[in-house]
């Protein structure tokens, strides 16, 4: 007797595509860093000015600054290491420039680090805005230390504009 093929089983098309276990990760992150800045906001009202360190702390519940202090470090370190992909995603880009591509792994990370400080949740996801900060960083490695004759970084990111204007224009 002939076999029967294995039934296939589709997913619904209105179902929603299931969620990876680092988009979970980074969501659960943001959530608690968007708790600290609107508790952060709720003060800068009641105090009209900053809150301080402790008196932030004691408003999210915890006993000492210093451990607030960890609590934040904590998170925005789980935030670079669940974003490790970015980096090097943009640093394939640039790969053939060059630059090695640990160095250019490793600016990546410095970029993502800078991003993990200045993050705001309510800005959007931090991938979308750790992009940013990881190309700066990236582009200015390649444009200080990919040429003969060393460029101010400045200088490099105007040649490279010139380059692309002529490039989209010609």
């Amino acid at each position: 007797p002939p076999r029967k093929p294995p039934p296939t089983h589709k997913t619904p098309t209105h179902a929603p595509p299931p969620q990876t276990c680092a988009a979970v990760h980074d969501e659960m992150l943001t959530d608690s860093l968007s708790r600290f800045m609107s508790v952060k906001q709720q003060l800068c009202l009641e105090l009209r000015r900053p809150p301080t360190h402790s008196e932030w702390s004691a408003a999210l519940g915890y006993d000492e600054p210093h451990s607030f202090e960890k609590a934040m470090h904590a998170r925005r370190e789980e935030l670079v290491v669940s974003n490790l992909r970015l980096a090097t995603w943009v640093a394939r880009r640039y790969a053939s420039r060059g630059v090695c591509f640990d160095d250019l792994v490793q600016e990546g990370v410095l970029g993502l680090i800078a991003a993990a400080k200045r993050y705001d949740p309510s800005q959007g996801t931090f991938a979308t805005y750790a992009t940013y900060f990881v190309h700066q960083r990236i582009g200015r490695l390649v444009g200080t230390s990919s040429s003969a004759i060393r460029l101010s970084s400045r200088a490099s990111e105007r040649l490279s504009r010139l380059k692309r204007l002529r490039y989209e224009h010609l």
